[in-house]
This record gives structure tokens, sequence and C-alpha cells, in this order.
């Protein structure tokens, strides 16, 4: 969801600027990461454009816990093998 203070601006003269809050607030299942978000405003003839990123920081961590898995699976691999051939 994402809500902008104020919600329109009716009249802005030239050269002249406003300064609009926004606040982004994630959906539910997004995961953690980087987000670009490129924000566009346009009025007859002129048209600008401003990038940010925004970090996610907590959320799903399904592919921490997959990650983990793999690496457990992989050093009790190693373990077996090595005490199943390991030297005498």
């Amino acid at each position: 969801m994402v809500n902008f203070k104020p919600d329109s601006i009716d009249y802005l003269g030239a050269g002249s600027s406003q300064t609009i809050d926004v606040k982004v607030i994630p959906g539910r299942d997004t995961g953690r990461g980087g987000y670009n978000l490129t924000f566009i405003a346009e009025a007859n003839e002129t048209r600008t454009a401003n990038s940010t990123m925004l970090r996610i920081e907590n959320g799903s961590s399904f592919w921490l816990w997959v990650g983990l898995g793999v690496a457990a699976l992989v050093i009790v691999g190693f373990i077996v093998i090595f005490v199943h051939f390991g030297r005498d």
C-alpha cells in the first residue's frame, strides 16, 4: 500500500517545488531485499522522475531456511564420507 500526503497538488508555479511524504507499506508476502521505487510527476509538457531504494529487513525467511537446510545436508554428507572412507 502506498499513501501520499498531500494526495494531489492543484497548482505549482514555474520553478517552484512541493514536498510530498510517501508512506510505503509492503505486502505480507514481500521478501527481504532491496526494491527500487521510481516516482514520476507529470504536468502538461513537463515530466520529472526520481528513484530511490527501499530495503525490506523483516520479511519472509523461507529462502534463509532453505539455504541453511542445504548447508546442513552438505556438512552431514562430508561427515558421512569422511567416516566411511576415512584413514585407518
